[in-house]
């Protein structure tokens, strides 16, 4: 029994001996699973990061090449905005060249034409009773001429061919000057208000040219508002920071002085501001505009290197904004004529150049009987054989710019002056191109008169020249 017992215990000894190793070896391997396990935690865990920072470069990237694609599309936007610009500005370069090639095709003639008709007008005038029915027709002809005249000034300023004569002056007194006037042109039922704005206000510009501006913005102003209402001018300082296009043309960074025109009327349509500077366009009443006011409104700032903006609300108004370049430079006591006493043309000799032989039968009628003793040639060689044989008795040079086979500045300039000192000379032309009539004329502070003109304007501009003489020897210099 007692080994039966013994035996059953070592038995039972060697059962646990084995659960015990069985439950090591158990152990170990759930140890082992768990490492494992840990390790396969650890290893999705970086795979999980690892995706995550895949997920984010792939969307980074993505979102770098979206926003490419945005500036690529938005260049090409832009791209395709600036070739519409330039296209619309080569068409209106294209515009302003054909209506400049047609005004200064026919202004010099043109107005060689209009020269004949008014001065002969105004010298048959003189002699005819005031109110007789052939004055009433003479004078009816003239003021055609002047409309005539007019017309073609119109289309050179549009084209940016007129001739400009600039000085500095103050825009505030320029405009302020002409309410007088301008409120007799646009009558009573129309007020007009002027703000004169309290900064430097000093531009370069030909005052002549700028005056027609104004006045062409009033009356256009006025026109808006036929049961009448309020315009209303004022200037302010302005300051272009950077480059900017207006009117399709580009205004270059700087100071400006700002010259506004509003009124109270019945304002303009979109469809309509597009085209409000082109010549020949009107939404006026056949008769009643030519379509070249504002088209000269334009081509005068733009000459001035200046821009025109517009801003209109159907049923409340437009504002015209004229942008002139500022000058540092004073604005010179007066700029008037001093007050003189004409001379009269008695014992004067005065040789008249002018190829037009009808211009130059009708200048010697309005010479002589204003009491000049007048020589007249057609050319530059008739005119030096002339001042050979009678030069020191030759008081004033009346001379075309331009004339078959030379120029009057260059005979003057180069023959007779240097040989004949106190020489006056007074210089006239139909049309001649702005660069070279500057070349030839301005720059050397000749007087210039602008044909047509009248018998009056000829005999004040001759009797200023003759009021500003200096005492000199009349004898030719030898050279």
């Amino acid at each position: 029994m007692l080994l039966a017992a013994l035996a059953l215990c070592a038995a039972l000894a060697a059962a646990l001996l084995v659960r015990d190793r069985t439950v090591q070896r158990l152990s170990a391997v759930l140890g082992t699973r768990e490492r494992q396990l840990a390790d396969l935690k650890a290893e999705i865990g970086e795979l999980h990061a690892r995706l995550e920072e895949r997920v984010r470069q792939r969307t980074t990237t993505l979102s770098e090449l979206n926003d490419a694609l945005q500036r690529e599309i938005a260049h090409r936007r832009q791209t395709e905005q600036e070739k519409e610009r330039l296209q619309a500005q080569y068409i209106q370069a294209q515009k302003m060249e054909a209506v400049g090639l047609l005004a200064g095709g026919i202004a010099h003639d043109f107005n060689n034409i209009l020269a004949g008709i008014g001065i002969t007008s105004e010298v048959t005038l003189k002699k005819l009773e005031p109110n007789g029915k052939p004055a009433v027709a003479l004078r009816q002809i003239l003021e055609l001429a002047g409309r005539a005249a007019l017309l073609t000034r119109q289309l050179l300023a549009f084209s940016r061919q007129q001739v400009l004569s600039p000085t500095v002056v103050s825009l505030n007194d320029l405009a302020e000057n002409m309410l007088s006037i301008l409120r007799r042109i646009i009558g009573e039922e129309v007020e007009i208000v002027f703000k004169r704005g309290a900064v430097p206000d000093a531009v370069e510009v030909d005052p002549t040219q700028i005056e027609q501006v104004i006045l062409n913005l009033v009356v256009n102003a006025r026109d808006a508002m036929s049961g009448g209402g309020v315009v209303t001018i004022e200037t302010s300082a302005a300051y272009v920071s950077e480059p900017a296009d207006v009117a399709a043309e580009p205004l270059a960074p700087g100071r400006y002085v700002e010259l506004r025109v509003s009124d109270t009327g019945v304002g303009i349509e979109p469809a309509v501001i597009e085209h409000i500077f082109d010549p020949f366009y009107t939404t006026k009443d056949a008769g009643k505009g030519t379509g070249l006011g504002l088209a000269t409104v334009y081509g005068i700032v733009r000459q001035h290197a200046g821009a025109v903006r517009v801003a209109s609300a159907v049923g409340k108004g437009t504002s015209f904004r004229v942008l002139l370049p500022a000058t540092e430079k004073s604005v010179p006591p007066g700029n008037q004529l001093a007050p003189f006493s004409a001379p009269s043309g008695e014992s004067r000799t005065l040789l008249l150049i002018e190829d037009d032989d009808l211009v130059r039968s009708t200048l010697r009628q309005v010479l002589k009987a204003e009491g000049y003793n007048v020589l007249s040639a057609a050319d530059g060689e008739s005119a030096e054989r002339m001042f050979e044989e009678v030069g020191a008795e030759i008081d004033v040079l009346v001379s075309d710019v331009v004339f078959p086979g030379g120029s009057g500045p260059e005979l003057y300039l180069n023959r007779l002056k240097p040989r004949f000192p106190r020489l006056k000379v007074l210089f006239m032309s139909g049309y001649t191109k702005p660069d070279r009539l500057r070349e030839l004329v301005l720059d050397e502070g000749i007087p210039f008169l602008e044909k047509p003109f009248t018998s009056a304007e000829l005999v004040m501009r001759l009797a200023r020249l003759l009021a500003a003489e200096t005492p000199g020897p009349a004898s030719p210099q030898k050279v």
